[in-house]
């Protein structure tokens, strides 16, 4: 009898033991599958994110700049001196601008910020312009045309809904000149310029 339980024993664990290789190779399976889906998924997260001929427009505008207003809007009190700073934020993703214009007592008597993002599938860059303490934003596309960089889109302010263009040009590692044109008719009639400035680049020192 104790070698026929000794026998049914060594057939069940024969039995058991052949199970191992199937696990193995099913296992083995799942981890080439696996493989695979990565396999499939790295070329179309490469092509997601592969760059255009704008994918650097605004890279002239990192670091510290002064401000010299040349145009104003009418009625305006905000310093027509400004500090700009533009750094990169969001792992790299993105650029955020932080302007601050002073007064003649060289008080900030205005802030504003821009949030740029550039959207490869379009090749083009995503702006968002705002004001601090004031209602309103305006909402751009922005993209390289001729060596300059052209802004276009809409928004709102106190003064009612607008439509607007922009162009930064005579573009240099020290420098840049920007002027906007804006709508409050939809388009009919413009202001030109709504605003215009220079910006010459701050050294360390300052």
């Amino acid at each position: 009898m104790n070698d026929a339980v000794q026998a049914r024993g060594q057939a069940e664990g024969t039995r058991s033991l052949s199970i191992g290789p199937r696990a193995i190779v099913a296992a083995g399976l799942g981890l080439a599958v696996s493989a695979r889906l990565v396999d499939c998924r790295e070329p179309r997260h490469a092509e997601a994110v592969k760059m255009g001929r704008n994918a650097d427009a605004f890279d002239f505008l990192l670091g510290e700049w002064e401000i010299a207003m040349l145009t104003m809007p009418e009625g305006s009190t905000v310093g027509r001196r400004a500090i700009l700073n533009v750094h990169r934020i969001l792992d790299g993703a993105a650029l955020l601008d932080e302007i601050r214009h002073v007064d003649q007592g060289g008080q900030v008597n205005f802030r504003g910020a821009t949030f740029r993002t550039y959207l490869p599938d379009r090749d083009r860059w995503y702006v968002l312009w705002m004001m601090a303490n004031v209602e309103g934003y305006s909402e751009l596309d922005a993209q390289v045309i001729d060596g300059e960089v052209h802004t276009t889109g809409k928004g709102r302010d106190p003064g009612g809904e607008l439509v607007e263009r922009g162009r930064y040009y005579d573009i240099s590692g020290d420098g840049y000149s920007f002027t906007l044109d804006r709508s409050y008719d939809g388009g009919k009639t413009w202001i030109r310029p709504f605003v215009s400035f220079r910006a010459t680049r701050r050294s360390p020192a300052e």
